[in-house]
C-alpha cells in the first residue's frame, strides 16, 4: 500500500509513504464470560480454583495469571481451549486476592475488571467450608 500526501508549498509537492498497513481485529480473540471466585466475592474458600471462561478458543500458552499476594504451587488444566481452571495450594486466608491476566494483544476482558479481586474466609478442612451449624432443640 502506498500513501502520497500533497504538499504544494514545500519543494517537492509530494510525498510517497510505503509499507504493509493492517487493521485491527474487528472482534476480541479472547472476550472472557466470567471468572471464579467472582470480583468481590467473599469469603471464599481457600481451596477453591481459580476458573476463566473465554468465549473464543485460547492458545494453551496464551494466558499468565499474576497474583498478589502469591499462589503457590500455580497449575492450570484446559477444557475445550475455552475453560481454564488454575489449581494451588490454599489461598492465604482473610486475604484479599488480586487476579491479574497478562494475555496476548487483542484479548479483551469484556465487563471483568483486570485486575479483579476476592476475598477469602478462614481456612476449614476441605469439604467443610461451606457447611452450616446444625441447631438441636429439646422439647
Amino acid at each position: 500500500m502506498v500513501i502520497a500526501v500533497s504538499v504544494p508549498f514545500l519543494s517537492s509537492p509530494s510525498i510517497e509513504i510505503g509499507g504493509s498497513f493492517s487493521a485491527p481485529p474487528t472482534e476480541p480473540t479472547g472476550l472472557i464470560l466470567w471468572v471464579s471466585p467472582a470480583h468481590g466475592e467473599q469469603n471464599v474458600s481457600v481451596y477453591r480454583p481459580i476458573v476463566i471462561a473465554f468465549a473464543l478458543p485460547q492458545e494453551e500458552l496464551s494466558i499468565v495469571l499474576v497474583s498478589a499476594p502469591p499462589i503457590a504451587d500455580l497449575s492450570y488444566e484446559w477444557t475445550n481451549d475455552t475453560i481454564v481452571t488454575f489449581s494451588h495450594l490454599p489461598f492465604a486466608e482473610c486475604a484479599t486476592h488480586s487476579i491479574f491476566l497478562d494475555a496476548v494483544p487483542g484479548t479483551a476482558l469484556g465487563d471483568i475488571p483486570n485486575p479483579w479481586s476476592f476475598t477469602t474466609g478462614r481456612r476449614l478442612a476441605p469439604g467443610r467450608e461451606f457447611r452450616h451449624p446444625t441447631f438441636v432443640t429439646s422439647a
